[in-house]
């Protein structure tokens, strides 16, 4: 197994998990069970997040060295996201125009889009505003969320690179979601009580979301430190086991709390990582496929995972059982989603990746060079 091929799986199961989620919800009547297996998939998200923050630290510690390294960073921050964003407003901005001014049936559910949603989407500020958060791009929320946390990763970075002691690595991410915990425990207080529009908007604000990511960060130091990386398994295991208790007891006590589940549904994914890490075989190339894809198919999945099986649906679900329509539905999503994006990477994506270290290569060089 090549070094690195582990992030690959693992993207590919986190994008597979949102496929799942998002299929599910076109199935009508979908067994109660199977519904709530598949609406775990949502935090594919939260894998997404780590796997972010662990890459970032792995690239950053690789690249310190480099004349203007920080400049460098935010440029292909900036390339590697954007441009296939950008086509992806306006993928959507044509759905839109053609349900709304021209009566076409697109079987997805209904987006918002104005001026000011849509600069908020151009300036990746969607997530700072209830308005915009869920408007113009589905899913849109969890990269104006990325882009935040990039603005914050090389600080984050410089503080836990002077931290010697592996209690602080370890504790940084708990004390955050303390802070976060205690401010949305005072939230009803200060603002309107929550409804279920501001609740979706609190969970995916970068406020609620910045644990996550510290322990994409905590895990990267810890995985390294000489002194826990020959017991890393046994660490992340102990953890696995400590965390799936925890979600078992809130999830059959009906707790969907903002920031605990998630956080603790986090914490579990680092036993995931580590497993995907030490386990070659785990890394099966069509799951590291499907995993070089995951942005692509992120921003594009929805025209099928909402339209097309939602047209589906409602042609089959007169003839066969809901279960079968879902299996269905999924291994259409999957493939149309694989040949979209297969070539949106290759003519957006991977253009964009280019684009951005051709200006660094031609505008940010040492002054002697």
């Amino acid at each position: 197994m090549k070094k690195y091929e582990f992030i690959d799986s693992l993207r590919g199961i986190a994008i597979l998990g949102v496929i799942f989620v998002h299929t599910s919800k076109s199935i009508t009547s979908l067994n109660p069970i199977l519904l709530s297996v598949c609406n775990f998939g949502k935090h594919g998200v939260q894998l997404f997040f780590l796997l972010s923050a662990y890459t970032l630290c792995l690239s950053n510690q690789n690249r310190r060295s480099e004349f203007n390294s920080k400049t460098k960073y935010f440029i292909r921050r900036f390339f590697r996201i954007a441009p296939l964003y950008y086509f992806g407003i306006g993928l959507y901005g044509i759905v839109f125009i053609l349900r709304n001014y021209y009566g076409v049936e697109t079987y997805l559910l209904t987006t918002k889009y104005s001026t000011l949603s849509v600069i908020q989407h151009l300036t990746f500020t969607q997530s700072l505003s209830q308005d915009s958060i869920f408007a113009v791009v589905p899913g849109g929320w969890s990269i104006g969320a990325e882009m935040l946390f990039y603005l914050m990763f090389p600080f984050l970075f410089d503080i836990f690179s002077k931290l010697s002691s592996m209690a602080f690595l370890f504790l940084i991410p708990f004390l955050a979601l303390v802070i976060v915990f205690v401010f949305f425990r005072a939230l009803p207080h200060i603002f309107p009580p929550l409804s279920d529009h501001n609740f979706n908007f609190y969970y995916c604000t970068i406020l609620n979301q910045i644990p996550i990511f510290l322990i994409g960060i905590s895990f990267f130091f810890l995985s390294s430190n000489t002194i826990v990386k020959s017991s890393t398994g046994w660490l992340f295991l102990i953890i696995f086991i400590l965390t799936i208790g925890i979600l078992n007891i809130l999830y059959f006590k009906q707790i969907r709390d903002i920031s605990l589940f998630p956080f603790t549904v986090a914490l579990s994914m680092t036993f995931l990582i580590s497993a995907f890490r030490s386990l070659a075989f785990l890394n099966v190339k069509p799951l590291q496929l499907i995993g070089r894809l995951s942005y692509s198919i992120y921003l594009f999945h929805f025209i099928f995972a909402w339209g097309l099986s939602s047209y589906i649906n409602k042609n089959l679900s007169p003839y066969l059982n809901s279960s079968f329509i879902l299996v269905i539905c999924l291994f259409v999503v999957i493939f149309c989603s694989i040949i979209m994006a297969t070539l949106t990477k290759h003519l957006i994506e991977d253009k964009g990746i280019a684009l951005g270290n051709t200006i660094i290569n031609k505008f940010i060089k040492p002054q002697n060079a």
